[in-house]
């Protein structure tokens, strides 16, 4: 029983593959902060789409939109992390020119993360700083929030504090 579950999977993977090859497109977007994109396009049918985000997990289909084709295109797309991810598993189904594309793209942004040290600044300084801008020790006065950025305690009162005495 657990091979037909194996197959069914490696299927679905195969279908989103052979879609992603015929209709997806792969490449580094070049902004503030390069990352990987992914995106795929279809006019008046959304149903392919929908299956990808299905058989993939993550996603949605957006649309419809107009352009200059249709005034129903419906479009996929990720960026980032998940948009690389998705690659890494669907690159050994892909073929041709559409894996070369992927593994450039990977590629690129492998180097680009090795000569930046990360994604962008602020993933690169978060949790490496030593001490708050008022020159307090995070070791003795620094914590944690919710997002993993350390805060002072010391400077945290004191903004407490001036906010009551404003009341």
């Amino acid at each position: 029983m657990i091979y037909g579950i194996i197959y069914f999977m490696d299927a679905k993977l195969m279908w989103c593959a052979g879609f992603f090859q015929g209709e997806g497109y792969v490449g580094v977007r070049r902004s503030k902060v390069k990352a990987l994109d992914i995106g795929i396009t279809q006019y008046y049918d959304r149903t392919p789409l929908d299956r990808f985000a299905e058989y993939i997990g993550t996603g949605k289909v957006n649309g419809p939109h107009k352009n200059k084709y249709t005034d129903q295109a419906y479009q996929y797309r990720k960026t980032g992390i998940e948009a690389e991810n998705i690659i890494k598993i669907l690159l050994p189904y892909l073929t041709g020119k559409k894996l070369l594309q992927a593994q450039n793209a990977l590629l690129e942004m492998e180097e680009y993360r090795n000569q930046n040290g990360g994604f962008n600044k602020k993933h690169r300084t978060k949790g490496t700083k030593t001490h708050c801008p008022s020159g307090h020790d995070y070791a003795v006065s620094g914590k944690l929030n919710s997002s993993g950025y350390k805060i002072c305690k010391t400077c945290h009162a004191e903004q407490k504090r001036r906010l009551r005495e404003k009341r």
